[in-house]
Protein backbone atom coordinates (compact mmCIF):
# COMPACT_ATOMS: atom_id res chain seq x y z
CA UNK A 1 0.00 0.00 0.00
CA UNK A 2 1.27 3.47 -0.86
CA UNK A 3 2.86 5.10 2.20
CA UNK A 4 0.72 8.20 1.62
CA UNK A 5 -2.51 6.21 2.07
CA UNK A 6 -1.34 4.45 5.21
CA UNK A 7 -0.11 7.67 6.81
CA UNK A 8 -3.36 9.48 6.01
CA UNK A 9 -5.54 6.70 7.45
CA UNK A 10 -3.49 6.57 10.67
CA UNK A 11 -3.70 10.35 10.96
CA UNK A 12 -7.51 10.23 10.77
CA UNK A 13 -7.73 7.40 13.30
CA UNK A 14 -5.70 9.47 15.73
CA UNK A 15 -8.25 12.29 15.79
CA UNK A 16 -11.38 12.18 17.88
CA UNK A 17 -14.61 13.78 16.71
CA UNK A 18 -14.21 16.92 18.85
CA UNK A 19 -10.72 17.51 17.53
CA UNK A 20 -11.88 17.19 13.93
CA UNK A 21 -14.66 19.71 14.43
CA UNK A 22 -12.44 22.15 16.32
CA UNK A 23 -9.59 22.25 13.85
CA UNK A 24 -11.80 22.72 10.76
CA UNK A 25 -9.30 20.76 8.69
CA UNK A 26 -9.06 22.03 5.13
CA UNK A 27 -8.59 20.37 1.76
CA UNK A 28 -7.41 21.73 -1.57
CA UNK A 29 -8.21 20.62 -5.11
CA UNK A 30 -6.01 21.44 -8.08
CA UNK A 31 -7.42 21.24 -11.60
CA UNK A 32 -5.14 21.78 -14.56
CA UNK A 33 -5.13 21.82 -18.32
CA UNK A 34 -3.13 18.95 -19.77
CA UNK A 35 0.52 19.98 -19.99
CA UNK A 36 0.49 22.15 -16.86
CA UNK A 37 2.59 21.29 -13.81
CA UNK A 38 -0.11 20.15 -11.43
CA UNK A 39 1.86 17.59 -9.41
CA UNK A 40 4.87 19.89 -9.00
CA UNK A 41 2.53 22.57 -7.68
CA UNK A 42 0.93 20.10 -5.26
CA UNK A 43 4.36 19.13 -3.91
CA UNK A 44 5.40 22.76 -3.41
CA UNK A 45 2.11 23.51 -1.66
CA UNK A 46 2.42 20.44 0.57
CA UNK A 47 5.82 21.64 1.79
CA UNK A 48 4.38 25.03 2.79
CA UNK A 49 1.36 23.49 4.52
CA UNK A 50 3.33 20.80 6.37
CA UNK A 51 5.65 23.43 7.83
CA UNK A 52 2.91 25.92 8.72
CA UNK A 53 0.41 23.52 10.27
CA UNK A 54 2.79 21.02 11.86
CA UNK A 55 0.66 18.29 10.29
CA UNK A 56 1.24 15.95 7.38
CA UNK A 57 -0.72 16.81 4.24
CA UNK A 58 -1.37 14.05 1.70
CA UNK A 59 -1.40 14.41 -2.08
CA UNK A 60 -4.08 12.30 -3.76
CA UNK A 61 -3.46 12.18 -7.49
CA UNK A 62 -5.27 10.15 -10.13
CA UNK A 63 -3.08 7.09 -9.72
CA UNK A 64 -3.47 7.01 -5.95
CA UNK A 65 -7.25 7.44 -5.97
CA UNK A 66 -7.68 4.77 -8.65
CA UNK A 67 -5.46 2.40 -6.69
CA UNK A 68 -7.71 2.91 -3.67
CA UNK A 69 -10.69 2.04 -5.86
CA UNK A 70 -9.02 -1.15 -7.05
CA UNK A 71 -8.37 -2.28 -3.47
CA UNK A 72 -11.95 -2.49 -2.22
CA UNK A 73 -11.12 -3.11 1.45
CA UNK A 74 -8.94 -0.02 1.43
CA UNK A 75 -11.73 2.06 -0.13
CA UNK A 76 -14.16 0.84 2.52
CA UNK A 77 -11.67 1.70 5.27
CA UNK A 78 -11.29 5.25 3.97
CA UNK A 79 -15.03 5.78 3.57
CA UNK A 80 -15.54 4.61 7.17
CA UNK A 81 -13.37 7.48 8.41
CA UNK A 82 -16.07 10.02 7.57
CA UNK A 83 -18.25 9.11 10.58
CA UNK A 84 -21.00 11.67 11.21
CA UNK A 85 -20.31 13.39 7.91
CA UNK A 86 -21.77 10.51 5.89
CA UNK A 87 -25.24 12.02 5.51
CA UNK A 88 -23.83 15.27 4.17
CA UNK A 89 -21.59 13.43 1.71
CA UNK A 90 -24.44 11.21 0.55
CA UNK A 91 -26.45 14.33 -0.24
CA UNK A 92 -23.61 15.81 -2.31
CA UNK A 93 -22.97 12.49 -4.00
CA UNK A 94 -26.62 12.14 -5.02
CA UNK A 95 -26.45 15.32 -7.12
CA UNK A 96 -24.05 13.59 -9.51
CA UNK A 97 -25.37 10.03 -9.34
CA UNK A 98 -27.89 10.40 -12.24
CA UNK A 99 -24.95 10.85 -14.63
CA UNK A 100 -23.16 7.67 -13.54
CA UNK A 101 -24.30 4.58 -15.41
CA UNK A 102 -22.72 1.53 -17.00
CA UNK A 103 -18.96 2.08 -17.32
CA UNK A 104 -19.22 5.16 -15.11
CA UNK A 105 -20.09 2.97 -12.11
CA UNK A 106 -16.34 2.72 -11.62
CA UNK A 107 -16.12 6.49 -11.30
CA UNK A 108 -18.92 6.39 -8.73
CA UNK A 109 -16.66 4.73 -6.15
CA UNK A 110 -13.80 7.05 -7.08
CA UNK A 111 -16.11 10.02 -6.42
CA UNK A 112 -17.14 8.61 -3.03
CA UNK A 113 -13.49 8.16 -2.09
CA UNK A 114 -12.69 11.70 -3.22
CA UNK A 115 -15.52 13.13 -1.12
CA UNK A 116 -14.41 11.10 1.89
CA UNK A 117 -10.76 12.16 1.88
CA UNK A 118 -11.64 15.79 1.10
CA UNK A 119 -14.12 15.99 3.96
CA UNK A 120 -11.49 14.85 6.48
CA UNK A 121 -8.99 17.57 5.52
CA UNK A 122 -5.20 17.82 5.23
CA UNK A 123 -5.45 16.66 1.61
CA UNK A 124 -4.41 18.06 -1.76
CA UNK A 125 -6.42 16.37 -4.49
CA UNK A 126 -5.16 16.57 -8.04
CA UNK A 127 -7.49 16.12 -11.02
CA UNK A 128 -10.27 13.55 -11.58
CA UNK A 129 -12.95 16.22 -11.34
CA UNK A 130 -12.30 16.76 -7.62
CA UNK A 131 -13.00 20.49 -7.84
CA UNK A 132 -16.54 19.76 -9.05
CA UNK A 133 -17.21 16.71 -6.88
CA UNK A 134 -16.23 18.57 -3.70
CA UNK A 135 -17.50 22.06 -4.60
CA UNK A 136 -20.19 21.97 -1.87
CA UNK A 137 -17.85 20.88 0.92
CA UNK A 138 -17.29 23.93 3.15
CA UNK A 139 -13.73 22.95 4.04
CA UNK A 140 -12.51 22.75 0.41
CA UNK A 141 -10.61 25.30 -1.65
CA UNK A 142 -10.35 24.98 -5.42
CA UNK A 143 -7.63 26.19 -7.79
CA UNK A 144 -6.81 25.74 -11.45
CA UNK A 145 -3.71 25.91 -13.66
CA UNK A 146 -3.92 27.10 -17.26
CA UNK A 147 -1.38 27.95 -19.97
CA UNK A 148 -1.18 28.73 -23.66
CA UNK A 149 -1.36 25.89 -26.14
CA UNK A 150 2.19 26.62 -27.22
CA UNK A 151 3.50 26.32 -23.65
CA UNK A 152 1.69 23.03 -23.04
CA UNK A 153 2.96 21.52 -26.28
CA UNK A 154 6.54 22.57 -25.54
CA UNK A 155 6.28 21.25 -21.98
CA UNK A 156 5.09 17.88 -23.28
CA UNK A 157 7.88 17.81 -25.90
CA UNK A 158 10.50 18.48 -23.23
CA UNK A 159 9.17 15.90 -20.79
CA UNK A 160 8.63 13.12 -23.34
CA UNK A 161 11.40 13.97 -25.81
CA UNK A 162 9.14 13.89 -28.85
CA UNK A 163 8.45 16.03 -31.90
CA UNK A 164 6.12 19.02 -32.04
CA UNK A 165 3.42 17.34 -34.13
CA UNK A 166 3.23 14.31 -31.85
CA UNK A 167 3.09 16.55 -28.79
CA UNK A 168 0.38 18.76 -30.31
CA UNK A 169 -1.73 15.75 -31.23
CA UNK A 170 -1.47 14.29 -27.73
CA UNK A 171 -2.16 17.60 -25.94
CA UNK A 172 -5.23 18.22 -28.13
CA UNK A 173 -6.47 14.66 -27.64
CA UNK A 174 -6.04 14.79 -23.86
CA UNK A 175 -7.79 18.14 -23.61
CA UNK A 176 -10.74 16.86 -25.64
CA UNK A 177 -10.87 13.74 -23.46
CA UNK A 178 -11.00 15.81 -20.27
CA UNK A 179 -13.76 18.00 -21.69
CA UNK A 180 -15.83 14.89 -22.51
CA UNK A 181 -15.15 13.45 -19.06
CA UNK A 182 -16.41 16.59 -17.30
CA UNK A 183 -19.50 16.72 -19.47
CA UNK A 184 -20.38 13.04 -19.19
CA UNK A 185 -19.62 12.32 -15.54
CA UNK A 186 -20.05 15.75 -13.94
CA UNK A 187 -22.48 17.51 -16.29
CA UNK A 188 -20.30 20.60 -16.49
CA UNK A 189 -17.99 22.45 -18.87
CA UNK A 190 -14.28 21.90 -18.24
CA UNK A 191 -13.67 25.56 -19.12
CA UNK A 192 -16.12 26.84 -16.50
CA UNK A 193 -14.14 28.70 -13.81
CA UNK A 194 -17.01 29.53 -11.44
CA UNK A 195 -16.08 26.72 -9.04
CA UNK A 196 -12.54 27.97 -8.40
CA UNK A 197 -11.21 30.33 -5.76
CA UNK A 198 -8.47 31.36 -8.18
CA UNK A 199 -7.02 30.49 -11.60
CA UNK A 200 -3.27 30.78 -12.28
CA UNK A 201 -1.32 30.95 -15.53
CA UNK A 202 1.39 28.29 -15.33
CA UNK A 203 3.27 29.93 -18.19
CA UNK A 204 3.51 33.41 -16.70
CA UNK A 205 3.85 32.78 -12.95
CA UNK A 206 6.50 30.70 -11.20
CA UNK A 207 5.21 27.64 -9.37
CA UNK A 208 6.71 28.82 -6.09
CA UNK A 209 4.72 32.05 -6.33
CA UNK A 210 1.52 30.19 -7.22
CA UNK A 211 2.02 27.82 -4.29
CA UNK A 212 2.54 30.74 -1.89
CA UNK A 213 -0.56 32.52 -3.24
CA UNK A 214 -2.71 29.40 -2.72
CA UNK A 215 -1.20 28.92 0.74
CA UNK A 216 -2.07 32.53 1.69
CA UNK A 217 -5.66 32.18 0.43
CA UNK A 218 -6.25 28.96 2.36
CA UNK A 219 -4.61 30.22 5.55
CA UNK A 220 -6.63 33.43 5.46
CA UNK A 221 -9.93 31.52 5.77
Amino acid sequence: MDERIGAWIEQQKGKDRAEKLAEKAKSITISREFGCEGFALAEALKGLLDNATGQEWTIFDRELIERIHEEHKLAEEIIRTIGDKSNMLDSIYSTFAPFWKDESDRFSMIAKTTLSVASEGNTIILGRGASIITKDLPNCFHFRLIASQRYKIQAYMKMNKCGEKEAADIVNSKQDSRARFYKKFLNTDFADIDSFHAVFNNEKIKLSIIAKAIFDIVQAH
